[in-house]
């Protein structure tokens, strides 16, 4: 998104919120996670889906990654990254697969991490969708609100989710 720009000068790309650096960096960090170990995308898939990633590199890289992942073709981002046309967009998907959290170890700290990574990122998908009910300013239909309480439910089911890690690979 771009910011109007003042009279003679270019437009500038818009600042990222706070909020917005946490949901882009939970996403990265889930997104690196399962290229560094793939075989826990089955475990991943059941809570966390493209959709629930912002629009634009992100989701579209997500989408890719969930597509190879999902045919057991190994975890290569490369081929993720060259569909993406601008040198601009290979250069933001190549940063999504590149966020680690150091110094987790331990395989009860990394299940605790990546539970919570998971939780961050469906409540940021459940928050977009709120926010975008809001702004059109219509009643919910009942699939909306369908929608809205499996979420909710979903989220609170996540609290207890256990994930099979094991501790972190040597060189981590």
């Amino acid at each position: 998104e771009q910011q109007p720009a003042a009279p003679g000068r270019p437009a500038q790309p818009k600042a990222q919120s706070a909020k917005e650096e946490r949901e882009s960096r939970n996403e990265q960090l889930l997104l690196t996670w399962l290229a560094d170990e793939p075989e826990i995308f089955d475990q991943v898939a059941q809570y966390v889906r493209p959709a629930h990633f912002t629009e634009g590199v992100h989701r579209n890289a997500a989408e890719g990654y969930w597509a190879i992942l999902g045919k057991r073709d190994g975890g290569n981002p490369a081929s993720v990254i060259g569909m993406f046309e601008t040198e601009e967009e290979q250069e933001k998907a190549a940063a999504l697969f590149q966020t680690r959290i150091r110094g987790i170890k331990d395989a009860r700290e990394r299940e605790k991490a990546l539970r919570d990574i998971v939780i961050a990122i469906r409540k940021a998908a459940a928050d977009r969708d709120r926010r975008r009910m809001e702004e059109t300013m219509q009643e919910p239909t009942a699939e909306e609100l369908s929608d809205m309480i499996r979420t909710r439910k979903e989220l609170q089911a996540l609290q207890k989710v256990r994930f099979n890690l094991t501790d972190a690979p040597s060189g981590e």
